[in-house]
């Protein structure tokens, strides 16, 4: 495998560099710019790194890539035809003759969390989301809540005022929001800057508090401009209706409803109906 194709992947599984296409030549027929078992990453900008050998035939690939990336589909065969022979395939006009039978599959990092509050809550659920298949971040300004060593060695903790640490991230479909701080300034600051980030819109965004809460919030980010659309994209108050009362049960009903998210569980409707008096 070519090395820099090798050290794309590995960004991209470390979560260093977003998704991409990988495309394997995994069979050719007669004369073909490049043989089996050449690859190369089709980034979602449509950049690239290695070449299946240039021209019509990459060109094609680079662009269903594109596709399959915006579509989220994990793999995928395709053939493609080299010239005027009668090998099957998309025809890619050109003449150089036989086919090229290409592989496709997404490549990408671990679904990201950022824990907003590094609490009792956040205590409970960064190692169960961890298991769960979650990168987890927690993110607090509190010396001692983010000391080394409180946290197991698979999370990732940062210790600065959560809302900045969060107008930096760049957010991917696949990422999920966790606002549970300990002041509710910090609350609707970070919801703020997690509402205006550029980037991609992210699967989940969930904010700690009561209703009388988030109403108070919803309202005054309203006030700041923004839409009632975005608002109704937040899971306010977080987390399934389970009963829970302690963090342990708290972090469960989040996790859950991640999960249910991630999943595809929750039905239509379901976010706004949570605080539909709200706004």
């Amino acid at each position: 495998m070519d090395r820099d194709v090798l050290h794309e992947m590995e960004l991209i599984a470390s979560g260093k560099n977003p998704e991409g296409i990988l495309i394997v030549v995994v069979d050719t027929d007669t004369h073909t710019p490049r043989t089996s078992g050449t690859w190369m990453i089709v980034r979602k900008d449509r950049s690239i790194v290695g070449s299946i050998g240039g021209g019509t035939v990459e060109q094609s690939a680079v662009e269903y890539a594109g596709e399959l990336i915006e579509k989220r589909i994990s793999t995928h065969l395709k053939k493609y035809s080299l010239g005027i022979d009668d090998s099957g395939g998309e025809d890619t006009g050109m003449i150089c003759g036989g086919g090229m039978t290409v592989y496709f599959e997404l490549i990408e990092s671990p679904d990201r969390l950022f824990l907003f509050g590094g609490g009792h809550i956040a205590f409970e659920l960064a190692p169960l989301a961890a298991r769960c298949g979650f990168k987890v971040t927690v993110i607090d300004d509190r010396k001692e809540i983010t000391r080394p060593g409180r946290f197991g060695p698979e999370i990732n903790v940062m210790c600065c005022l959560p809302q900045d640490y969060a107008t930096g991230i760049i957010s991917r479909q696949t990422d999920s929001f966790v606002i549970i701080t300990h002041d509710h300034r910090h609350d609707l600051d970070t919801l703020k800057a997690i509402l205006l980030l550029s980037g991609d819109r992210p699967r989940y965004i969930g904010m700690i508090g009561s209703r009388r809460k988030t109403d108070a919030t919803f309202r005054n980010l309203k006030k700041c401009g923004i839409s009632e659309q975005r608002l109704n994209a937040v899971y306010a108050p977080i987390g399934l209706d389970i009963g829970a009362e302690n963090p342990t049960e708290l972090a469960v009903s989040i996790l859950s409803e991640m999960m249910a998210v991630r999943t595809n569980r929750m039905p239509d409707g379901l976010v706004k109906s949570m605080h539909q008096g709200a706004l």
